[in-house]
């Protein structure tokens, strides 16, 4: 009733009760699943606070390790893949906020946060060139070659990584 009123997180919170009340019940896989899914509709887009992003991921992850077995778990795993991709674009705005504004140190912990703890992301080779970019600008390039040579080596078919090529065949290092 209240999924259906759109009461996500009223929702969320009387799910997970049945769940944690009922843990072995024949329900209980069918309520994880809807507090993962009510805290995904709730999760908003990436410009904003992700507090119910995290929680969603969260409750799916909670869903693969108690019910791994479930009916549910293929759809949990992409719920999981969207919101990573979301967290991981909430980082890179940031990181681009910063390089816009010339602080590139700054960028680069945002873009090294993307870069590492959301490696399966889209933005994630996204955010390595520009690592790149932003070590090339402050002179620092040891650390410019590092973050081309983990480019190279963890996404070596994406874009981000042709470019590169493209670049260094250009001019001839």
């Amino acid at each position: 009733t209240y999924q259906g009123r759109r009461e996500w997180v009223t929702a969320a919170a009387e799910f997970n009760r049945l769940a944690s009340e009922y843990p072995q019940g024949q329900w209980a896989d069918d309520a994880r699943f809807q507090v993962c899914r009510s805290y995904h509709q709730l999760a908003p887009r990436p410009q904003l606070d992700q507090e119910y992003t995290r929680s969603a991921v969260d409750h799916c992850q909670a869903l693969l390790t108690f019910y791994p077995q479930s009916e549910y778990v293929p759809r949990a795993q992409e719920i999981i893949a969207e919101l990573v991709n979301r967290l991981a674009h909430k980082e890179f705005i940031t990181a681009e906020d910063y390089f816009r504004r010339r602080a590139f140190d700054s960028a680069i912990i945002y873009y090294d946060i993307v870069a590492t703890d959301y490696p399966t992301s889209e933005w994630a080779p996204r955010a390595l060139l520009r690592m790149v970019h932003s070590y090339e600008r402050l002179g620092y390039d040891p650390e410019a070659r590092a973050a081309r040579d983990r480019l190279l080596r963890q996404f070596p078919n994406s874009p981000e990584a042709q470019q590169i090529r493209e670049v260094t065949a250009r001019s001839g290092s």
